[in-house]
C-alpha cells in the first residue's frame, strides 16, 4: 500500500535561497514514511500497547536530484520496498509538478521490544513480512561511515524541542545539529547531494551531545556521541 500526499513547499521548509531545504526534505520524508508504516501495521502510537514494541529508524539515505522553490507543488509517495524477518525498507519519493524526482529516500526500520530493548521479528510487531513490496525506483547503496581522524567541533545539550513522542531525540534533530556546524555560504555555494544517517543509540533530554567531524574527499563524516557512546553516524556528500 502506497501512502501518497500532495502539497506545496511552505516557508518553514525552505533554505536561505528559498529552495526546499535538506532539513525540510528530511521532515517530509520522515512524516510520509511514518504514515506509510502506520498504514502497513507499523504504528508507534498503537504498537506500544498492542505489541510492547516500537519501530525505530536504523539507516536513512537521501539523494537530492534537483531544487524546487517556495510554493511549488510537490507529490510525496512512500511505500515498503523490501522486508526481511527483522527489518523493512521504506522508500519515499518527493516529485515536482512535472513528475520529476526531487529527492529519494531509502529508510531501514526495525522493531524494538520495550522491555528488553532488543530487536524483534517484524511479524511479532504488526508487520506482515510476506507483504507484496513495491519496486524501488532508484538504486541505493548504504555507505560505510567509519572516520579515522575525528575532531570535536561542537557540543550541544538536548532540550525539550529536540524530543519526540517516544521521549527520545527526534531523528531529524541529529541532522539539524550537524547542519548547524556549516556556514550559510558553505551550503549556498556547494549544496548537499546526498545524506546518510545511521541511528545507533538513543539520546534523551539533558544529554550532552558531542559532534565530531572528519572530511574525506567529497564527504563530510560526523560521529555524534554522548560520553563514550556513539549515538549517530552521518555522511554528507556535496
Amino acid at each position: 500500500m502506497k501512502y501518497i500526499v500532495s502539497q506545496i513547499v511552505d516557508a518553514t521548509q525552505c533554505d536561505t535561497l528559498c529552495n526546499l531545504s535538506v532539513l525540510g526534505s528530511l521532515q517530509l520524508v520522515q512524516n510520509a514514511a511514518s504514515c506509510a508504516m502506520e498504514d502497513n501495521g507499523c504504528s508507534n502510537i498503537f504498537g506500544k500497547e498492542k505489541y510492547n514494541a516500537y519501530y525505530v529508524f536504523a539507516k536513512n539515505h537521501l539523494k537530492f536530484f534537483k531544487t524546487i522553490k517556495f510554493r511549488e507543488q510537490i507529490r510525496i509517495e512512500s511505500f515498503i520496498s523490501k522486508c526481511s524477518r527483522v527489518s523493512a525498507f521504506v522508500d519515499t519519493i518527493i516529485f515536482d509538478q512535472n513528475n520529476e524526482i526531487v529527492c529519494y529516500s531509502s529508510l531501514e526500520i526495525c522493531a524494538l521490544d520495550i522491555t528488553t530493548g532488543k530487536i524483534r521479528r517484524l511479524d511479532t510487531a504488526g508487520l506482515d513480512i510476506n507483504y507484496p513490496c513495491e519496486k524501488r525506483l532508484v538504486p541505493i547503496d548504504y555507505m560505510v561511515i567509519q572516520p579515522m581522524n575525528l575532531e570535536l567541533i561542537e557540543t550541544r545539550k538536548i532540550r525539550y524541542t529536540n524530543i519526540d513522542l517516544l521521549h527520545h531525540m527526534n531523528n531529524t534533530e541529529y541532522v539539524r545539529v550537524v547542519l548547524d556546524t556549516y556556514k550559510v555560504s558553505n551550503l549556498e555555494n556547494k549544496p548537499i547531494k546526498e545524506l546518510e544517517i545511521h541511528y545507533i543509540n538513543q539520546c534523551h533530554e539533558d544529554d550532552e551531545l558531542q559532534i565530531y567531524k572528519e572530511c574525506v574527499e567529497n564527504k563530510d563524516l560526523f560521529i555524534l556521541k554522548t560520553g563514550n557512546k556513539v549515538v549517530t553516524r552521518i555522511a554528507i556528500v556535496r
